[in-house]
């Protein structure tokens, strides 16, 4: 009775013992799964013009990729704090750093003698960074956010690829900044501020991004038609000195410093009134880390 006991008991603890590796391993599975979808994919959100939902009900975070110049950082910390501060919804901020997207093996391209900042191209790497999935708000880093972001994000229209500012030609100048070359182009600065809907620009792969020409990208020539192009209103993207200055009683909603702003030596009242905005700003930055 002692043995066909032992061996009873023996047969229970094996059976719990394979009943719990094929468990973990099935979990191990389905973990693997998860991680490929997510690095294949990119997150599973919903990419309807509505607010966006996660799977359990949850608004998903609305997604913003700001360029980044290494040379001027700090105006693209002072854009993603002028974003964060005053959003009514949660809001997840990507700084496009180059080194980091080279390291990673996604921007490989040298840089073009016409380039004149880091993210010259790189902004277009957003929708393959989203997993070509859901939405993405693009932003320069040189500009400032005076109203809900989540005003423009409502503004997501499904039938449109990408949608932008659609400025006007302007006199741009030969130089811009602390002196860099400044060039001439159709629908120049509409690529500055972009709606990406992600799954209408596959197009725009990571080869595509570091092989195409810099006119082929900032003109939209990827896009297999211009009806895939929305328009969004002006002030979204008020540019300083080349559009008219606004009302006093009635300030841009995204401030754009195109040609320079005040965080550059030479431009410190660029925009009058918008440059003490700015300044504000940078001490309500700078306040958080006191």
């Amino acid at each position: 009775p002692l043995v066909r006991f032992a061996l009873s008991k023996l047969a229970l603890n094996t059976t719990w013992i394979l009943s719990c590796s094929l468990s973990s391993a099935r979990w191990a599975a389905t973990r693997r799964q998860r991680l490929s979808l997510s690095m294949t994919q990119g997150p599973a959100i919903n990419v309807n013009s509505g607010p966006m939902r996660c799977g359990d009900g949850l608004a998903a975070p609305m997604q913003v990729f700001i360029g980044t110049d290494h040379h001027h950082r700090l105006a693209a910390q002072v854009l993603a704090h002028s974003l964060r501060s005053r959003s009514s919804v949660p809001i997840a901020i990507t700084l496009l750093e180059q080194h980091q997207l080279e390291r990673a093996g996604l921007y490989w391209r040298p840089r073009d003698p016409l380039q004149s900042t880091d993210f010259s191209f790189s902004r277009f790497l957003v929708p393959a960074l989203l997993g070509f999935r859901g939405w993405g708000l693009y932003l320069d880093g040189d500009m400032l956010c005076l109203d809900d972001p989540a005003n423009l994000w409502t503004l997501r229209d499904d039938q449109y690829a990408v949608q932008c500012v659609q400025h006007p030609v302007h006199a741009w100048g030969d130089a811009k900044m602390d002196g860099r070359v400044q060039t001439s182009y159709p629908r120049k600065n509409w690529s500055s501020l972009m709606l990406f809907n992600a799954a209408r620009c596959l197009q725009l792969g990571v080869d595509a991004v570091n092989t195409a020409s810099g006119l082929q990208l900032h003109r939209f020539e990827w896009l297999a038609d211009d009806s895939l192009l929305g328009a969004l209103p002006k002030r979204w993207n008020h540019l300083v000195q080349l559009d008219p200055p606004p009302p006093a009683d009635q300030p841009p909603a995204l401030v754009h410093w195109t040609l320079g702003g005040p965080w550059l030596e030479g431009y410190a009242d660029a925009g009058d009134s918008l440059a003490s905005l700015w300044r504000h700003e940078l001490r309500q930055f700078q306040g958080v880390f006191v």
